[in-house]
């Protein structure tokens, strides 16, 4: 009987790795998009946003700043796209690895796309796309939500890095578990999740390349931070998108509210 189960786990192994998922593709356009900022800022970022949507309304940030108001706003209109002032609401813009304590409560209470610029927006283009991927790697509606800012848009780089730190601390608990070959469960494993990855980026590339857009992918383990950073110099990466909560539904322990803060000269998509 023992035989006959270990058969079974096998072949039941071996079918769950040749499943493939689909990437679907599905259009969203930011038909309506509100934008907030501050005075000084709002009529930057209303430029900005007129090339991708052309029904837009404002909210200007000021001393009398109410949240009830802007939740008001933002049930009343329903946008497709949020755009919001970077470090909105601090008083103190050189605390620059911070992104505000009104995009952190939009990204807990919203369900829609919000958009965070940089804060020089002279010349700013989005033409080079990163969309970041943690653990649900085979998610059409991020890199559908992505293409939501489509203008202008020439490169995509799908990217799955997978913290080399977290593997190590459980490959270390494996390792304490008798009768298990911890050197080929290591590399198995490592094989099978940057196969996954690979093979649903494979099937999105397919699907968007063409003469005007190019989609190239990467996998690996190793720093998230480091590694984001490096792929945002190789490929001049305008846009970094990323799911606004992780798996938990915690928004202020995600991927992307993370790297948004680590990088406050790139844009974020927070999805």
């Amino acid at each position: 009987m023992k035989a006959y189960e270990n058969n079974l786990d096998v072949f039941e192994s071996i079918f769950k790795r040749s499943v493939k998922h689909q990437y679907v593709h599905e259009p969203f356009e930011p038909n309506k998009a509100l934008v907030i900022g501050d005075v000084d800022n709002l009529a930057k970022l209303n430029a900005f946003i007129g090339e991708y949507s052309a029904d837009c309304q404002s909210f200007q940030y000021n001393d009398s700043f109410s949240w009830d108001e802007l939740k008001s706003k933002i049930d009343e209109w329903q946008p497709d796209l949020i755009l919001i002032q970077r470090q909105l609401g601090i008083p103190n813009k050189d605390l620059i690895f911070s992104v505000g304590p009104i995009l952190e409560t939009i990204t807990q209470v919203c369900k829609m796309p919000v958009l965070v610029l940089p804060d020089e927006l002279d010349n700013f283009v989005i033409d080079s796309v990163g969309i970041g991927f943690d653990h649900q790697i085979d998610n059409s509606l991020l890199i559908n939500k992505a293409l939501l800012l489509k203008n202008k848009l020439k490169h995509i780089t799908l990217i799955h890095v997978e913290d080399e730190s977290i593997f190590k601390y459980y490959m270390g608990a494996i390792e304490k578990i008798p009768g298990i070959n911890t050197e080929f469960a290591e590399t198995n494993i490592k094989e099978t999740i940057l196969e996954l990855s690979a093979d649903f980026f494979n099937g999105v590339a397919d699907k968007l390349n063409n003469d005007k857009l190019k989609t190239t992918i990467h996998c690996e383990f190793g720093e998230i931070v480091s590694c984001y950073e490096k792929l945002i110099k190789e490929h001049n990466i305008d846009l970094l998108v990323f799911e606004a909560e992780d798996d938990s539904k915690m928004a202020m322990h995600s991927l992307g509210h993370s790297l948004t803060i680590q990088f406050p000269n790139v844009a974020t998509l927070l999805v």
